[in-house]
């Protein structure tokens, strides 16, 4: 499955909204957070990290998909989507 990319003002305020888990991947041999990464569905869960225990290259081998939330601060000063003047 593709990645699927969100794009909000403030990606925070958005998961606020949603039951999820944080994506991991491997850095220096560590499991760490994804830096935009969630899993809207249930996943293997480290629980001491609260992240998806599976990094993201291995859990999209295995069946899970995520989505990236990420934030996009030229959305911040659009005040009129038609025009699109502040």
């Amino acid at each position: 499955m593709p990645d699927i990319d969100i794009d909000f003002v403030d990606r925070e305020k958005a998961l606020k909204h949603f039951k999820h888990i944080r994506a991991s991947r491997v850095d220096d041999g560590k499991l760490v957070k994804h830096n935009t990464g969630v899993y809207m569905h249930e996943v293997p869960v480290n629980a001491e990290l609260n992240l998806c225990s599976v990094p993201h290259k291995e859990a999209e081998d295995q069946g899970y998909f995520k989505l990236d939330f990420l934030n996009v601060s030229i959305y911040k000063d659009v005040r009129d989507e038609n025009t699109c003047k502040n």
